[in-house]
C-alpha cells in the first residue's frame, strides 16, 4: 500500500525534470511520422530509467514497459508525439526552432507527463506489482498512429488498462476531467463525387453541370446536424475556368457521431440523401468513407477510479465532471476497441489559448497535476489501495 505523502513527494520531486523535458520537445516540434528527434530526446529519458525499451515502433514510435518483478495487471500509458504545421507565434526562450511547426496541441505536455508519471512510478517500484507499459504514439493528428502502433504489437499481452491524457484550455491549471462513456466523437473522413458532363459555358443545355448538383448536396445535408451528430462540408471543387463547364464536382467532409448505431444511420443517410438529390437533377453520384476514427469512451470503472484519484491527490474540488462530450476525434479510440480504458482532460488554464491556436503553450503547472493523476491511477491499478493512505 503506497503513503500519500510519500506519493506526493515523489510527484514533486520528478516535476521538475518533466517541466524541463517538456520545453526540450516544445523546441523541437515535427510532423506526423517524422519526430525523429523527439523519439530521440524520449529514448534519452527512458534508457535513465532502466527500462525495457523498444524503438521505430510503426516507424517513429517507442515503447516501454517497468516491471515490478511481481506478479499483477499490466497498465499501459499513452502519449501522443506529433505536432501541427502551424507557426508559433509565441517568443518565450523555449518556442519552436523549427519554423511552420509547433507543438499547439500540446502533445509536448502529454508525452512529458507520461515520462514524469513514468518516472514516479519507478521510484516507487519495490511498492508495486505488475507491469506499467509506456507507449509513445506517432501520428497521432493524421488518425493512423494508434491502429499502426496497434498492429505493431504496442498492447500485445498488455490487456488491464490504458490511460490518456490530453490538456484543455477552459479548465483551470490544476484541475482534471472526465466523463463515462462517449468523450470524443468517432470520425468518418467522405468525399462524394458529383458525376455531370463536360461542356462549353455557352451552351450549358448541352451540358449536365455538376456545380447544380454540388449546390443541391450542400443543401440537402445541411440540416442533419444534432448534439449527438455533425456532418461537416468542408471543401468544394468544381472546375477550372469560368468559361468550361466540369465533368465532375468533388465535396469533402467530416461525419462525427457519439456512438456506433448513429454513425450507421448517419452514414446511410448521407449515401441516400446524396443519391436522391443527384438523381433530381439528372445526375449520378458517388460516396466514398475515406478514414474512420472510433469514439473514445470512458470505462465506468476506470472513470469512478479517476475521480477517486483526482479528489484524492489534487483535492475534492479538482475534479471537474463533463457533461458534453467533445465533438472532435482522437485515434486513442483504436485502443479503447481492445483494451478498457481512459482519456482526461488536464486543465491549461482557464484564460489559455484554444489548441491549434498559435499562442497556445502547455503551462507547466497542469504538467504536475497530469504526471499526479495518470501515476496515481497506474499505482491504484498496481497495489491494493494506491496513494489513498495518509
Amino acid at each position: 500500500m503506497l503513503n500519500k505523502h510519500q506519493f506526493l513527494e515523489a510527484v514533486e520531486t520528478c516535476w521538475e525534470r518533466a517541466v524541463v523535458l517538456r520545453h526540450r520537445l516544445h523546441r523541437v516540434p515535427e510532423p506526423a511520422l517524422g519526430e525523429y528527434k523527439t523519439a530521440e530526446i524520449l529514448a534519452e529519458e527512458l534508457i535513465s530509467l532502466d527500462l525495457s525499451l523498444q524503438t521505430q515502433i510503426a516507424g517513429t514510435g517507442i515503447v516501454a514497459e517497468l516491471a515490478t518483478g511481481r506478479q499483477g495487471p499490466c497498465v499501459a500509458l499513452r502519449a501522443d508525439m506529433d505536432a501541427l504545421p502551424v507557426e508559433e507565434a509565441n517568443d518565450f526562450d523555449y518556442r519552436s526552432q523549427h519554423p511552420g511547426y509547433s507543438h499547439c496541441c500540446g502533445h509536448d505536455g502529454n508525452m512529458a507527463i507520461v515520462l514524469g508519471a513514468a518516472r514516479v512510478l519507478a521510484s516507487l517500484s519495490d511498492q508495486l506489482c505488475g507491469r506499467v507499459r509506456l507507449i509513445f504514439q506517432p501520428a497521432e493528428e493524421a488518425s493512423m498512429g494508434a491502429s499502426a502502433m496497434i498492429e505493431a504489437g504496442a498492447i500485445d499481452a498488455c490487456p488491464d488498462a490504458i490511460l490518456a491524457v490530453h490538456g484543455w484550455p477552459g479548465l483551470a491549471v490544476g484541475s482534471v476531467g472526465a466523463r463515462c462513456g462517449a468523450m470524443m466523437a468517432a470520425c468518418d473522413v467522405f468525399r462524394i463525387t458529383v458525376l455531370g458532363q463536360g461542356g462549353h459555358g455557352a451552351r450549358p443545355e448541352l451540358a449536365r453541370n455538376p456545380l447544380m448538383g454540388v449546390a443541391r448536396v450542400i443543401e440537402a445535408l445541411s440540416d442533419m446536424n444534432t448534439p449527438e451528430r455533425i456532418v461537416s462540408l468542408c471543401q468544394a471543387e468544381v472546375g477550372e475556368r469560368p468559361n468550361i463547364i466540369s465533368d465532375t464536382g468533388v465535396l469533402s467532409g467530416t461525419i462525427r457521431s457519439l456512438d456506433t448505431g448513429l454513425r450507421a444511420q448517419t452514414l446511410r443517410e448521407v449515401v441516400e440523401r446524396v443519391d436522391g438529390t443527384c438523381h433530381a437533377v439528372g445526375l449520378k453520384a458517388k460516396v466514398e468513407f475515406l478514414e474512420h476514427t472510433p469514439v473514445v469512451s470512458n470505462d465506468k470503472r476506470l472513470y469512478s477510479l479517476f475521480r477517486r484519484v483526482a479528489g484524492d491527490l489534487l483535492g475534492p474540488r479538482s475534479f471537474v465532471a463533463i457533461e458534453t462530450p467533445s465533438m472532435g476525434s482522437e485515434d486513442f479510440g483504436f485502443y479503447l476497441q481492445q483494451v478498457p480504458g481512459l482519456m482526461c482532460r488536464i486543465g491549461v488554464g482557464a484564460d489559455s489559448p484554444e489548441l491549434h491556436n498559435a499562442r497556445f503553450d502547455f503551462a507547466d503547472g497542469a504538467v504536475k497535476a497530469g504526471m499526479a493523476v495518470l501515476a496515481g491511477m497506474a499505482s491504484m491499478l498496481c497495489a491494493d489501495d494506491g496513494p489513498a493512505t495518509q
